[in-house]
């Protein structure tokens, strides 16, 4: 007979042998009864696949409701729904060598220019919270982050609001697809700061102190591992915003997007770009 733990983990036979039934015996010459044991990795295989699969009809279905949201806020505000306004900042990225190599370009070392954003998602009034964007353009690659509800396991996947740019983490919140599973980013301010909420405030801070932020990388439950630091400056002392569009679609090398990741994005996506940005020193709510 064949014992198996509620997980179908562990799967011990019995075997009589002239006498009492001992535990995990092998009869002579012969070989352990395989019994259920293959079938562990091929259930779990099968899980993965029903999750995965679930989880495309369910981005198939938001998706496009998402894009119609997102069009309507376009609508009620004549121009673009999200991260309507921001601050467009100079930086520098410095990538470590990783512990455990991911083969991307997680694994550096390198240093790069980039090209920073800063944002508030739903442009509500600057007194209040918002979920805040920080944005990189990396030569051809886009890295979108926004601050999430928490940096653990779940929340780190659900957007969150912030007050302040100095002290809120931002998270790739959906996974890049990497070699060897889902790939996500963390940037966060360190030391954290108090930093104006106004555009010209922020702007005067920065270009007085650079932003200091850690880098790091994880897959969807695992602690955060050290990846490098990002450095942000303004160089001038008074808000600039360029209309500068980012794709999260213009992965880093070795990073892809999941399918269900595209569909889950792609016509709010296109709806959002559908719409200008607003002219630099356009009014904004609460300033």
């Amino acid at each position: 007979s064949q014992d198996q733990d509620d997980d179908g983990g562990d799967v011990r036979t019995q075997v009589r042998v002239d006498g009492p039934t001992r535990r995990g015996a092998v009869p002579p010459g012969g070989a352990r009864s395989p019994g259920r044991c293959g079938t562990g990795s091929t259930s779990v295989d099968a899980v993965r696949g029903a999750v995965r699969g679930a989880a495309r009809l369910a981005a198939r279905g938001l998706g496009p409701v998402l894009g119609v949201l997102v069009a309507g806020a376009a609508r009620v505000r004549a121009g673009k729904p999200l991260h309507p306004q921001g601050l467009v900042l100079r930086g520098r990225l410095r990538r470590d060598a990783v512990g455990s190599p991911t083969g991307t370009w997680l694994d550096g070392p390198g240093e790069d220019d980039v090209v920073v954003r800063l944002s508030r998602g739903g442009g509500l009034p600057r007194r209040l919270p918002d979920v805040l964007g920080l944005a990189l353009r990396v030569g051809d690659v886009d890295l979108l982050l926004s601050s999430p509800a928490g940096t653990g396991p779940g929340l780190r996947h659900v957007p969150g609001p912030r007050r302040g740019h100095g002290g809120a983490p931002y998270s790739s919140l959906l996974p890049f697809r990497g070699p060897e599973g889902p790939v996500l980013l963390l940037a966060r301010p360190e030391p954290p700061r108090k930093l104006p909420h106004d555009r010209d405030g922020l702007a005067r801070a920065l270009a007085e102190q650079p932003l200091e932020l850690r880098l790091s990388w994880a897959t969807a439950g695992s602690r955060w591992r050290p990846l490098g630091t990002l450095e942000i400056m303004a160089e001038e002392a008074r808000a600039v915003d360029r209309p500068v569009r980012f794709d999260p679609l213009r992965t880093p090398p070795g990073l892809g997007t999941y399918d269900w990741v595209a569909a889950l994005r792609s016509p709010a996506y296109r709806a959002a770009q559908a719409h200008p940005a607003r002219p630099d020193g356009a009014p904004h709510p609460g300033g």
